[in-house]
């Protein structure tokens, strides 16, 4: 589990340069430009400034699409709510992950500002797993070691998040296509982790004692 918590981060990272993609992209377009060029191509283009530019500002436009973002976020989390009964949480993560990471990759591949930009879109969708991978976490854990298990394995991929930054952050810089090969593929790969992982939906539901009862192994006389 703390595998699949590591390369959830990689994800934040990427989340965090959302407004900088979408305020690159928006101006792009509202410039007439943007047209056949992928996302990374975007991130890359250096815009002429004018006199109204202000440093750190964002696009009104660019701003109202980050808050559809996260509605849409929203709404996908409410509908998988209504299926995570009958297809379990396990089986959820997984095809969330690899749909997610196969449009990570695809960012690469559509020629298209908007296309492009749509298959970001999806591959940040994948937020919606960690609430997935916290439940599977406590599942695992007898219920005295649960409230421990769960701490400290987000207290460590918390401290990591800011090497993965820091990569993510270079990586978009110097190699934008490489840094969604690698990411994308890998957080696709958190599907075989996922597979190793018993179905919760077979799992006998485990009934701990009551509070202040005891059980003892000695046989009664």
């Amino acid at each position: 589990m703390a595998c699949l918590f590591t390369l959830y981060q990689l994800l934040e990272a990427f989340l965090l340069w959302a407004p900088n993609i979408a305020n690159q992209l928006m101006e792009l377009l509202q410039a007439g430009g943007g047209r056949g060029l992928t996302l990374c191509q975007i991130i890359a283009a250096e815009l002429d400034n004018d006199e109204d530019y202000v440093a750190c500002s964002v696009n009104s436009t660019a701003m109202w699409l980050l808050l559809a973002t996260c509605a849409l976020h929203s709404v996908v989390t409410v509908l998988i709510s209504w299926v995570v009964d009958a297809a379990g949480r396990r089986n959820m993560s997984i095809g969330i992950t690899l749909a997610c990471g196969v449009a990570g990759v695809l960012v690469n591949l559509v020629p298209d500002a908007v296309g492009s930009a749509l298959m970001f879109l999806t591959f940040t969708t994948a937020v919606v797993v960690l609430g997935f991978y916290v439940a599977i976490t406590v599942s695992l854990f007898p219920t005295h070691l649960r409230s421990m298990a769960v701490a400290t394995t987000m207290l460590g991929t918390r401290v990591m998040s800011v090497g993965f930054l820091q990569l993510v952050n270079y990586l978009l810089a110097h190699a934008c296509e490489l840094g969604f090969y690698v990411c994308s593929a890998l957080f696709a790969s958190s599907a075989l982790v996922l597979a190793l992982l018993p179905d919760d939906r077979r799992q006998p539901a485990r009934v701990d004692a009551p509070a202040g009862e005891h059980y003892s192994s000695r046989p009664e006389h």
